[in-house]
This record gives structure tokens, sequence and C-alpha cells, in this order.
């Protein structure tokens, strides 16, 4: 009779030490399913937070803030400030297509689009605060867009949603005040370049233009209308190029980051995925394995299923069936790894063969003449 033996392995889910919790690997969305489609409340929140914020109210306050800056209040700091730019950061008068600009025309074009980044950057501090509470909004989202869509769906199902967008964005990379500050330096560095390539003359063109645009004329004493149109071109190119760098590049540097949204859970959930059973096991694995009793062992919270590894011992005479299969086997695959030998082109030999006799009758020749000469009585050495 067959023997069989049995040996039973229990693998324990290791607790993670509390100090590591924050090198937890970042997961793209839900460690469980990396290509999980976002929800209608996860895209809502950013187009909210880095399209509404970011760039609508953005534009608006930073075009009064502007214009405040520039125009009224505070115009004697900002003609204080461009006469220093002049003198410390060597602006000179310059020439382009003819047309003579001044060097306090230069530093106030480049102060005004500085300006023009004051709003951006204080909004930094809102934005950061809605990501911190990120898991709340999308939430709150998705419950009204099911209103909203007439979306019918059991309490198993919305707790189900929820669970799935809470599992996603606990491993998702958190926006620390280090990220905002990053991307919002390169969206300041960005901007200011950008008005350093139109340059005053253009930017000069670009506000008369949409002055124009908005109110029908262009006035040398602007009122605070004229004022808010004129720079209204120059702040829609500022917010648009500062609110995409800001939101791809803090993400980007959150994304790298070691920081996540919730590092327990996302601990939890990574221990949960890398030591999850296979989809489909073998006959020899089984979950809840029945003991020698006949019993079903319960499952211990934290642990998983244990794993059947089976040794079968085969009788003496099947045994030494499968030994001369296998030496069978390896006589076969050394005859058929022996190496053939090399054949040469019969008209490689026979050109092999002519340079041969050829070289042996050249010699022969040599060997004559040398043989003559010294009969004769002539000789090659000094």
């Amino acid at each position: 009779m067959t023997e069989i033996k049995q040996e039973t392995k229990t693998l324990n889910k290791v607790d993670p030490d509390p100090l590591l919790l924050a090198e937890v690997e970042v997961r793209d969305n839900d460690p469980k399913n990396p290509h999980r489609k976002r929800s209608a409340g996860e895209v809502a929140f950013d187009r909210v937070v880095y399209t509404g914020i970011g760039f609508g109210v953005n534009e608006a306050s930073a075009i009064v803030i502007a214009d405040e800056f520039q125009n009224r209040s505070g115009k004697k700091l900002f003609q204080t400030i461009s006469e220093w730019m002049v003198k410390n950061m060597k602006f000179t008068d310059t020439v382009k297509n003819g047309v003579h600009i001044p060097a306090n025309k230069s530093a106030e074009s480049m102060l005004l689009w500085a300006s023009l980044l004051i709003s951006g950057t204080a909004l930094v501090v809102p934005m950061k605060k809605l990501e911190d509470n990120k898991e709340h909004w999308v939430t709150k989202a998705n419950h009204w867009f099911d209103k909203r869509n007439g979306t019918v769906l059991t309490d198993e199902q919305v707790a189900a949603r929820d669970k799935e967008v809470s599992d996603s964005l606990a491993c998702e990379g958190k926006q620390t005040w280090a990220s905002l500050a990053i991307g919002r330096s390169i969206a300041i560095v960005t901007a200011l370049g950008l008005g350093k390539l139109i340059g005053p003359q253009r930017s000069e063109k670009m506000m008369d233009w949409s002055e124009k645009m908005f109110t029908g004329s262009v006035q040398v004493e602007k009122n605070r209308a004229h004022s808010y149109a004129a720079v209204a071109a120059l702040e829609t190119a500022s917010c648009a190029t500062t609110s995409v760098a800001l939101e791809f590049a803090s993400k980007l540097f959150a994304k790298r980051g070691v920081t996540v949204r919730n590092p327990e859970k996302c601990t939890a959930l990574v221990h949960e995925k890398d030591n999850a059973p296979p989809a489909s096991t073998s006959s020899g694995t089984t979950g809840g394995q029945a003991d020698a009793t006949g019993t079903k062992e319960k499952k211990q919270p934290g642990q998983i299923e244990p794993v059947i590894v089976k040794e079968v011992a085969l009788p003496v005479k099947e045994t030494k069936v499968v030994e001369t299969a296998i030496k069978e086997k390896e006589t076969e695959v050394k005859e058929t790894t022996v190496k053939e030998p090399v054949t040469i082109p019969s008209e490689l030999e026979d050109k092999h063969a002519r340079f041969r006799k050829k070289s042996h009758a050249k010699m022969e020749s040599h060997v004559d003449a040398a043989q003559a000469s010294k009969e004769a009585g002539f000789s090659l050495a000094p």
C-alpha cells in the first residue's frame, strides 16, 4: 500500500513595525487593483481644487491684487521695487524691432508678472487643507452624484464603493507642505520665464488688446474696470501655466515620496495583498483543511490558510521503472548533443591543395637558386 506523509506549514501574518509605517511602498490607487477607474467624486475633487481654486479663484483674486499693487494703494511700493530692480538686477535699455524699451519698463513688466503670482501662492494653504480631508470630500461628492444622476444603489453597494475609494486613497501619495512648495516654486519659475519670453513690448500689446476686447476702448488713466480688463490677458496666461505646473509637479513629488495618506491602513492592505492565496489552487493546497478528527479547523484572525505539502513514496517496482526511464532519457539527450564532425567543402579543399603545391614549388626554386649561387662562388654573407 502506498505510504503518504503529510506536513502542514502555517504562515502567520507579521504585524508591521510602527516605525516603518512611513516607508510603506506608495502604490498607484488601490493596491488590490492598480488599474481601478477613479470614481466621479475623485475626478470632481481634483477639478475643484486644482481647476476651480488653482485657476478660477486664483485668476479673479490675482487681477484685483495686481491692479491694487500697480495702480492704487501699492503704487508707490511698486515703483520703489521696480527702481531697486533696475539698480541691482542689471536691467538696461534695449532696442527691439526698432523700438526703444527703457530699463524701468522692463523691470515694471517683470514685477507685474511677479505680482500675478501672489494670490496663487496664498491659495496653497486652503488647497492643502482640502487635500488633507480628501476622503471626506470625495465620499460626499460620490453620494451627491448618486442623487443627481438618479443612481439607485443598495446600502451594501454604497458601503462597498466607499470602502474601495477609502482603500485607494489610503495608499495614495500624500500632498505635504514640501510637495506643494516644490510644485509652487516650479510654477513660479515657469510663469516668470513666460513673462521674460513675452517681454514688455508684447505684454503691453496683450494688455491693450484685452482692455479693448472687454471694454471697447483703451484708456490712459484707467478706472478699475479698464485696469481689470487690461490685466486679464496676462493673468489668464500666467494662471493657466501655474495651475497646470502646480498640479502635475506637486503630485509627482508626492507620489515619489514615502508619505501616504493613511500609513497604517495602507500597510495592512499591502500585507493583505502580498499574503493573499493564489486565485487558483491545486489539489494539494486547500483552505480550512480538516484535522485528524474530521473537524474543520477554524481560521484565526491574521492567519493565512494552511498549506498542505504531500510527499508520496512509490512502490519499489514503479520506482525502478521510473529510474530506468530517466536513465534512457539522459542517454538520449547526451547522444543528441554530441558534436558532429566539421566537413570542409570540396572547393575549399581543392583550393587549399593548389596553394600548398604552388608554395612547395616556389620553395624548391629558391633552394635550387641558392645552390647554384654557392657553386658559382657567390655568397650572401657580408
